[in-house]
């Protein structure tokens, strides 16, 4: 069974995130601040992280450098309000496997988490071989901006598709 960190300041958020996953299959912990999920990934395995950007203690963003420079090889999918493009390319560099907006879609999430699990237990993750582009011109800059102000047009399960057009532009 799947093992799932959930990493929400929100407890009823958190609560009925964990309530669902369960019963869809995993096993889910739950914490509400980075210093308590540093504790947790350093005593437990996970097979995915699912991390609100904002949190008391820090943020998403923090917790992916902390990962990245302890060599934990964990997907992290971020959830987040206040979905900014300035964010998005930031998490996508560090190696965030998603990059998510809420409200969230149970269905779209779901199908998000299975296909990270998927990817992450295949022979090599795809964004494990992926490595940034030393110089990135501005006028990428400037076309992710766009396409990102574009989102809001259509369906929520587009967002999966900037996502992937974000990491074709800013990785190689």
């Amino acid at each position: 069974m799947p093992s799932i960190l959930i990493l929400e300041d929100d407890i009823t958020f958190s609560l009925m995130l964990k309530t669902w996953l369960g019963r869809k299959g995993f096993e889910v912990s739950s914490v509400s601040s980075v210093s308590d999920a540093r504790s947790r990934i350093e005593d437990a395995s996970f097979d995915l992280i699912l991390s609100d950007l904002r949190l008391p203690d820090g943020d998403g963003i923090d917790l992916l450098k902390w990962i990245k420079e302890n060599n934990f090889v964990i997907p992290l999918i971020m959830m987040t309000s206040y979905a900014e493009i300035q964010t998005a390319v930031q998490a996508i560099k560090l190696g965030a496997s998603d990059y998510i907006a809420k409200p969230l879609n149970p269905e779209e999430l779901l199908g998000k988490i299975k296909d990270v699990i998927k990817t992450e237990t295949g022979s090599v993750a795809s964004r494990n071989v992926l490595r940034v582009q030393p110089n990135v011109p501005n006028c990428r800059e400037e076309r992710i901006a766009s396409m990102w102000r574009d989102r809001a047009k259509l369906p929520a399960s587009s967002t999966s598709m900037y996502v992937w057009l974000l990491r074709q532009i800013c990785l190689c």
